[in-house]
């Protein structure tokens, strides 16, 4: 068996993991749009360096217009840019240290509410102990042992006759004309059919003998029905039996226990579920603060695009291509070297345009990862999960299932489906108390507070959201 507390300390190493390594991968892809946009500077000042060359030409004099109007205007865009970044990573660098504050003071109202909790426990027992000389909480018990006893054999024997049902009317369903005449309800009242179809199928029933196998086959399948609803009716005397002597219980614990163990142990847990709620609305705006960094980080924000459309428009300008196609037909040798450190220029941003295409398909993957991880540590609080009565089978392994999630093996939703497939709640003497409270994590027994049946699926426990590159080359 795995605790919960230690599946949840498995979530958060993973979510640190991940967030360290997205942290690191967003600084990288960061710094290299910074170094695209310093290249794509340096490239313009080249091109403005070729006009202030050929400054007797008129075209050269509205490259140099044009070049300056855009250096600033970028700069201006770059700076915003800047800027925006710095608060976003504040914003979520503030989410960050308000999450692991709330962890932690989680985690130190987990450790006071399992101290509450043992507590009870102890008097639960005590309760119990003195039950044992009143003599109808003796007979409640017997008779609520008793009913649980026939529970179990009735359930057996539902489930054996089941198997035999299916395996001895295998000839029946596996027989065409018995299965055909059995749907149209022949010799029962809901069969409507006259005249000629009446008279076939009639004589086909005579044909086989169908009479006396329908009476068989309704035998054979009646018989798993009616032991099914017994055994749903005892059931639910077992858990009125349960109901009874929870109340029972549960009085005398709260009895020997007192106000103040009952009432801190509320409170606590109330704070708890407080906490959870916010932690849920810090994972909300941590996620909304990284999806906007993710954009950053890629370069899909508003104004790296709108700064790369500027520059590629300015590549496009008629006036800049006859400037480099004049300056490749003269003999100076300022030209060429110019023109050459522009094509140097160039295939440096291809190459970290490339960089950060390939970083950006790993950083969304990251972002998605974190994300998840985000999502699942607050269902697992929600879902008490981490209780200290909490315990999990551990077969599969939940870090091999942790794993496979993190590899996109599975979904967060299968991850959770099997999860909660192996979840148990460890039965402690206070129970009756418990669901009888109705504070969390009831546990075993589906009973509400004040004892209404909730449903077996019903737990009290909580169980249940690019940019294009220059077409001319040096884009950044």
């Amino acid at each position: 068996m795995r605790t919960g507390s230690e599946t949840l300390a498995s979530i958060e190493q993973a979510l640190s993991d991940i967030t360290q390594r997205e942290s690191e991968l967003r600084r990288e892809l960061e710094q290299a749009n910074s170094d695209r946009a310093a290249l794509a500077a340096e490239r313009l000042a080249s091109l403005k360096e070729l006009a202030n060359a050929r400054v007797h030409d008129a075209i050269a004099d509205g490259v140099i217009d044009e070049a300056d109007k855009l250096s600033h205007e970028v700069r201006n865009l770059l700076t915003a840019r800047t800027k925006s970044i710095s608060a976003l990573q504040e914003r979520s660098a503030a989410a960050e240290r308000e999450r692991t504050d709330l962890i932690q003071k989680l985690d130190e109202l987990s450790h006071r509410i399992a101290a509450l909790e043992e507590k009870l426990d102890q008097f639960a027992v005590a309760a119990q102990k003195a039950l044992g000389a009143d003599p109808d909480y003796v007979k409640q018990k017997t008779q609520h042992q008793e009913l649980s006893s026939m529970l179990e054999s009735a359930k057996t024997r539902a489930e054996q006759v089941a198997r035999e049902e299916q395996e001895k009317s295998a000839p029946y369903r596996s027989d065409a004309l018995f299965m055909y005449l059995w749907r149209r309800g022949v010799g029962t009242s809901a069969y409507k059919a006259t005249g000629l179809i009446r008279f076939l199928d009639e004589w086909v029933a005579r044909l086989i003998r169908y009479a006396d196998a329908r009476a068989n086959y309704s035998m054979l399948t009646e018989i798993p029905v009616r032991l099914k609803a017994h055994a749903d009716r005892l059931q639910n005397r077992v858990f009125e039996a349960q109901h009874t002597l929870d109340a029972v219980e549960g009085e005398k614990t709260h009895e020997l226990a007192g106000m103040d163990l009952t009432n801190e142990l509320e409170t606590e847990r109330n704070l708890q579920t407080a906490s959870n709620e916010q932690l849920e609305v810090i994972a909300a705006e941590l996620t909304e603060a990284g999806s906007q960094l993710k954009l950053y980080a890629n370069g899909e924000d508003q104004s790296f695009r709108d700064a790369v459309d500027v520059y590629a428009e300015f590549l496009k300008d008629e006036s800049l291509r006859q400037l480099m196609s004049e300056a490749f037909a003269t003999a100076t040798s300022a030209d060429d070297r110019i023109v050459a450190h522009a094509r140097d220029l160039e295939h440096r941003i291809e190459k970290l345009q490339k960089v950060v295409k390939t970083g950006h398909e790993k950083f969304d993957e990251l972002h998605e990862k974190k994300k998840e991880l985000v999502q699942l540590s607050s269902k697992f609080r929600r879902a008490h999960y981490d209780d200290v009565a909490s315990e999990f089978s551990d077969n599969p392994s939940l870090q091999e299932l942790l794993r496979q999630l993190l590899q996109g093996a599975i979904s967060l939703a299968e991850y959770w489906a099997r999860t909660q497939g192996q979840q148990r709640w460890r039965q402690r003497p206070a129970d009756p108390w418990r669901r009888q409270s109705g504070i969390p994590p009831i546990g075993q027994w589906p009973w509400g507070k004040g004892g209404a049946p909730m449903g077996r699926g019903a737990r009290r426990a909580g169980g249940s959201t690019a940019g294009r590159d220059f077409e001319t080359g040096g884009g950044f």
